[in-house]
Formats: C-alpha cells, structure tokens, sequence
C-alpha cells in the first residue's frame, strides 16, 4: 500500500489562519461522491483488498475493539479531506452526504453524531485499535460524527463510511469517507483469512464450496476451501467445527433439508479422506432454508443463500 504524503501549498490569511488549498499527488475524488466546496485532500490510499470493520454502534465504554461491528473485505479507498473554518459545519458535512447517499435507496447500517455518539473518543479509538488508519478527527466529542451505509449496484456492494470533525488548532475543518467495494460472492480464500474469521467471529461462509445442480456431489473448484479448513484444523488440532450446510427455499422443505445434510456430509467426508482430519473435529449440519442471509424472491439472494458455512464448536 502506498500512501500519498501531502504537498501543501500554504496560503496565509493572516496571522492565526491559514489554508492548504492543494490536493495531494495523486489523489481523487472517488466517481460518485463529490467532495465539499473549497476541501482539498490531505490523505489518499487505495488498497486493492483488505478487511475493514464498520461500527453499528456507539461505544459504550473505552475498548480496545469495536463493541458491535460488520466485518467486510474488498477494495478499499480512504480519502481525508480539509476545508476552511466558516465554510461548513461538521454537521452540515454529516448532513450533507447522509442525504446524497440515502438517494442510492441502500441500506443505513449506523449513523450518530455528537452526543448520539455517547463517546467520540471512545469510538474514534476503537476504529483506529481495529486497524483503520483515520487521518480527521475532533477536537470535541460534539462535532464527531460517523454515517454508514450500504448499497448495491451492477454486482457490487458498496459500504459508504463519512466521519466528520475539526481540529481547531490547524483552524479546519476535516472529514473523510471510506468506500468498500465488495464483488458479490467474490470471495478470496486464504488461510489468514480463514484463521481471522474464524477466531474473531467464530463462523466463515464459503461460497466456492458448490455442489452439482440438486446434488451433493463436490465440484473439483471447492477443493480450494476445503483445502484450506483442513490445514486450519491441521494448525489447530484442539479446535472442533460443525459444517453446515445451507439452502434456498426452492423446492420442498423436506428435499432441502435432505440436501443440506448430504451436503454438509459430503464436506466432512472429504476433509477426513481427503485430507485425514479426525472424525471428532467434525460435525456435519443441515439446515435447509432456515438460515438465509439475503432474500430468497431474487436470483441474487437465493445465490447467497445456497453456502456451506463453518461455525466452531468449542
């Protein structure tokens, strides 16, 4: 990752202000979402895939991780901006990309400003300790705000994130947004990944994980993943697992429910034959319909639907 250092060009108003009115080498506004009048951006990254947690709610207490959070991977790209004293209030900035988003009709996943935040600082560095580089910030907790939200389009899911504050000793104003760009059912496997979810949430869908149309017979692709679980398991010879098979709601509950289970045991046969792991490490569930993570009235979300998932026993 490569991180653009500020070039500033300083323009002197006097003897207490001053403003950097040059972007950053480099640097963009992300296509879609304009910036503020008269901001410049001082901080521009890009990472081609990390793992990023998003608040869903204020910080209760001082933590050194996030009380409740969403975890999502993609692309990722921070802008911080600046702007001028006198232009903006944080809140206007807060307000102002809360109602272009909400045009995109996604989803709000979190939204506090102020006081609504309980505790700025405290969620300020609950963000920063979950290993998000913030680059604005607030003198004071009322001027912090954070605004999450959630869309889709052409098969990608964007999570949008603004934080809004000012510093008062560099006379500015700052924010900054975050954007997420997750292709659906794109998913990377590796055996970090697989080891962070699991230890962190205690659960991972797997979605390469298929299966022949209304069978339970392995595609050779899903040897990628169970490849992978196998030398967790292999890492980590205490740990015990269930996998679990999910479905959409097509077709019988009965049939679906048949399936899931021959699917899940289909998994487990393989680690054990396959990759040798121990019989007590593994249990194999079907759940059918019953679990689903999006809707099954479209394509799109009966696809997400249709998943192998591993949940740790103990």
């Amino acid at each position: 990752m490569k991180i653009k250092m500020a070039f500033w060009l300083i323009v002197f108003l006097g003897s207490n202000s001053f403003i950097w009115s040059q972007d950053i080498d480099g640097s963009s506004d992300y296509e879609g979402i304009d910036r503020i009048p008269s901001s410049w951006i001082k901080h521009y990254d890009v990472q081609e895939f990390d793992r990023y947690s998003i608040a869903t709610t204020p910080q209760k207490n001082h933590s050194e991780t996030l009380e409740n959070k969403k975890d999502v991977e993609g692309k990722i790209t921070r802008i911080a901006y600046s702007l001028p004293y006198g232009k903006q209030s944080p809140f206007s900035i807060y307000r102002n990309y809360q109602n272009a988003l909400q045009s995109h009709k996604g989803t709000t996943l979190f939204s506090c400003y102020g006081n609504e935040c309980n505790n700025g600082a405290y969620l300020r560095s609950a963000i920063g300790n979950s290993g998000i580089s913030l680059h604005s910030s607030a003198d004071y907790d009322e001027d912090f705000g954070y605004y999450a939200y959630e869309y889709s389009k052409d098969g990608t899911q964007y999570f949008i994130i603004v934080m809004t504050g000012q510093f008062s000793y560099e006379k500015s104003l700052s924010y900054e947004i975050h954007i997420i760009e997750v292709k659906e059912m794109e998913q990377v496997i590796t055996l970090d990944y697989i080891a962070s979810a699991l230890d962190e949430e205690g659960r991972m869908a797997f979605y390469d994980i298929q299966f022949r149309t209304g069978s339970s017979e392995l595609l050779p692709d899903a040897q990628n993943s169970i490849a992978f679980i196998a030398q967790y398991l292999k890492e980590n010879p205490s740990k015990k697992i269930y996998v679990v098979g999910h479905t959409d709601n097509t077709g019988s509950h009965s049939n679906n429910m048949d399936l899931s289970q021959k699917r899940a045991e289909a998994v487990v046969r393989s680690l054990t034959s396959q990759y040798g792991i121990p019989s007590h490490q593994l249990q194999a569930e079907g759940v059918g319909p019953l679990a689903p993570v999006a809707t099954n009235a479209t394509d799109k979300g009966r696809q997400k639907n249709r998943r192998v998932e591993v949940v740790i026993k103990n």
